[in-house]
């Protein structure tokens, strides 16, 4: 996948059911850290709370060709040290397979400043991550 027919914009709380779906996906919900089912309820109040977190950056990655919505990218500042990131990525069922995670993640790291460190962890059987 190329990176430039991808592009990066901020989420919306128009975007919870895209979110939604996806985080309860079982193969996404398989490879997450937290893998149990999420409600309507709580995902839409941690929706609420990330978009007003001004330590966490949720974007989701569209095709400049489709428009279609391909993945969700995050970054967020891990336990207030201004120069370290978490990362965290999850791609569209449908889209996986065709590099869309490596397409976000160099989309989500130019957004980084400069000697920032980026850390993502992966669960042992998350073989795709």
């Amino acid at each position: 996948m190329e990176d430039s027919t991808v592009y990066l914009r901020r989420a919306t709380l128009g975007d919870w059911a895209r979110l939604y779906e996806w985080r309860n996906e079982p193969r996404t919900r398989d490879g997450s850290l937290q893998n149990g089912a999420v409600g309507l309820a709580d995902h839409v109040a941690w929706l609420r709370r990330i978009l007003a977190d001004e330590n966490v950056q949720l974007y989701i990655g569209e095709s400049e060709q489709t428009g279609s919505a391909l993945g969700t990218c995050r970054l967020e500042r891990t336990s207030g040290q201004e120069r370290r990131l978490a990362c965290s990525i999850t791609v569209d069922p449908e889209q996986r397979g065709h590099g869309v995670a490596m397409t976000l993640l160099r989309l989500l790291l130019e957004l980084v400043p400069n000697g920032t460190t980026v850390v993502a962890t992966v669960k042992v059987n998350n073989i795709a991550s």
